[in-house]
Formats: structure tokens, sequence, C-alpha cells
């Protein structure tokens, strides 16, 4: 029962560590897993309880990890950028459709098809961010 109370206390203080900077939460839950690996054998029945509460740990650390690096990757931000400008050349394009159209149709059509963009482009650049 002595390691399962040690262990249950490295869970808890791995429960308490701060996603905020990934490269510390990485570190600090390395350390605290070589202090798991030293310490020994649990009761077969709190196996399952202090896994899963560390597996939890472990989980929300990786998930942050990939949302910071989708958020940041290089190759992603330039596909975003490029469709941004390809719906910026499209709507200044339609704008100016619009201003020589004679026909109140035509008119009428251009600018749903404005809206369409612009509200693809909003979508884009909060997708970018």
């Amino acid at each position: 029962m002595e390691n399962y109370a040690k262990k249950l206390e490295l869970v808890e203080k791995a429960e308490k560590i701060s996603l905020d900077d990934l490269k510390s939460a990485r570190e600090q839950l390395a350390k605290i897993n070589q202090e798991w690996s030293k310490l020994g054998r649990v009761p077969r029945d709190k196996v399952k309880e202090l896994d899963s509460r560390m597996g939890k740990i472990e989980t929300s650390i990786k998930q942050k990890e990939e949302e910071e690096w989708r958020r940041t990757d290089p190759e992603s931000q330039h596909r975003s950028n490029s469709l941004i400008e390809q719906l910026e050349k499209a709507i200044a394009d339609i704008e100016a459709e619009i201003k020589s159209a004679s026909d109140d149709k035509k008119k009428q059509e251009l600018a749903k098809n404005l809206e369409a963009r612009k509200s693809w482009l909003e979508a884009a650049k909060q997708a970018a961010d």
C-alpha cells in the first residue's frame, strides 16, 4: 500500500501540471514518470485507477502539442495564406464586375456570389488564427 500512496501523490502532482508551457509540462511529466518507474508495484485493484489518471494527463499534453503544431505548421499556414489571397482577389474581381455590370439581375447574382466569398474569407481567416 505504501507504493500506492506514493504513486497517488505522483498522479496528483502530475494533474497539477500547467499546460501553458508545453516543453515544461513534458519535462515535468518525464520526471514524474521516472519516479513512477522507480517505485514498486501497487495492489492489483488500484493499477487501473492510477494508470487511467496518468493516461489522461499524457493524453491532454499530447492533444495540446498537436493543437499547437496544427496552429504553427508552416505548410498549413502557407495553404491558409494562399486561400486567403485567392479569396481576396476573387472578391476584388467580383466587386469590379458589379461596378461594370449594367444588368440588375447580373448585379444581384454577383452580389450573392460576393457575400459567399466574403463569408468564406472570414472563415479562412478564423481558421488561420
